[in-house]
């Protein structure tokens, strides 16, 4: 019988509602898929918010200080020889993780994947994360942009560029469905400073929506405070704060508009995932990943225009037309993130 080859996959927390934890759990089912013993080792203790494949194993540590799991996760890896261990990460996981990693995990793969773009950080924790990348076997991107950044600037070497999956089945496009969708847009994430919904809901106001519905798909520190400044400019009947769900599939299948407004990103899950609903997506151009994802399926605004986000949306709200075209391409678009082109990109990496 053959020995399946371990893989660790390690994140700060993956009780988490958001993209990256999304990932995490649609490449480890698919890991598994692929012939691979995966095993999760996530800094924050729980429950996974994300279903995943039944085999999938979950760490559970002794220690609470989040240095002290880095060691006894790097030592459980070299113990149980794993085969290579995939750290994603948002922001401090890489180089707080990496140096730990490569003194105690000796022969194990280490492959760093960061979610969010590199300039996002500002010195000295950018220059911490880029010098932290020598120490791993292979640095993963979500972004050609980060990928030549990385080259360029700070010559970081074994340098690959994956994309995110989407977690949904790649339908055709039927013009019938398309044109039964609620007159609804919906903005999806985390209620943070990052995904800057206030912003978003500034631009509703200004726009003429006449009886469409925005829905803010998300919770967050910030869900409180746009609670109350929706009520204060009197919005309440046509922007709705729903809260974090798991499944989004309602959501998407009844939208017909999606907006995004982030202040940066890494691979927005939420620009991939709209397009298997042939939901066509306005967003603002930040550093990175809108302009790489949004490709004749959707509205990309210069980041300072408030002006010319209101208007396009108001081109997709009233003009179908505009919609069912940009539908279409987003049902084209959806073939380039199935899991089966993704996971092998991921497989011939670990093989690498």
């Amino acid at each position: 019988m053959k020995i399946k080859k371990k893989i660790g996959i390690l994140i700060d927390n993956i009780t988490n509602s958001g993209g990256t934890e999304r990932v995490a759990s649609i490449l480890s089912s698919g890991l598994v898929d692929n012939g691979y013993d995966v095993q999760i080792f996530s800094l924050v203790d729980g429950n996974p918010f994300f279903p995943m494949h039944e085999s999938i194993a979950y760490w559970k540590g002794k220690n609470s200080n989040r240095v002290a799991k880095l060691v006894e996760i790097s030592r459980f890896l070299k113990n149980n020889k794993f085969k290579s261990v995939i750290i994603i990460s948002m922001g401090k996981l890489s180089f707080q993780s990496l140096p730990i990693l490569k003194l105690l995990a000796r022969n194990v793969k280490l492959i760093s994947c960061d979610h969010v773009s590199i300039e996002s950080f500002k010195n000295p924790l950018r220059i911490l994360k880029c010098l932290s990348y020598s120490l791993a076997d292979e640095v993963c991107v979500l972004t050609e942009y980060d990928k030549n950044y990385l080259t360029s600037k700070y010559k970081v070497r074994n340098v690959n560029v994956i994309r995110n999956i989407s977690p949904y089945q790649t339908t055709f496009f039927d013009e019938n469905e398309i044109l039964k969708k609620d007159k609804v847009v919906i903005g999806v994430g985390r209620l943070t400073y990052q995904k800057n919904f206030k912003r978003l809901i500034d631009i509703w106001s200004n726009t003429e929506t006449e009886d469409w519905v925005l829905q803010i798909i998300g919770t967050g520190e910030e869900f409180d405070d746009l609670k109350n400044y929706i009520t204060s400019i009197n919005l309440q009947d046509s922007v709705k704060l729903i809260g974090s769900n798991n499944d989004m599939t309602p959501f998407y299948a009844k939208a017909s508009i999606l907006c995004m407004t982030s202040r940066y990103e890494g691979l927005p899950m939420v620009l991939i995932e709209c397009k298997n609903f042939g939901v066509p997506a306005i967003s603002f151009d930040c550093k990175t990943g809108p302009q790489e994802l949004i490709d004749g399926d959707g509205f990309l605004i210069p980041y300072d225009d408030d002006i010319n986000f209101s208007e396009k949306l108001k081109v997709l709200i009233t003009d179908e037309k505009v919609r069912l075209n940009l539908s279409q391409r987003s049902f084209l678009n959806a073939q380039n993130y199935t899991s089966e082109k993704i996971v092998g990109k991921w497989v011939n990496l670990i093989e690498k």
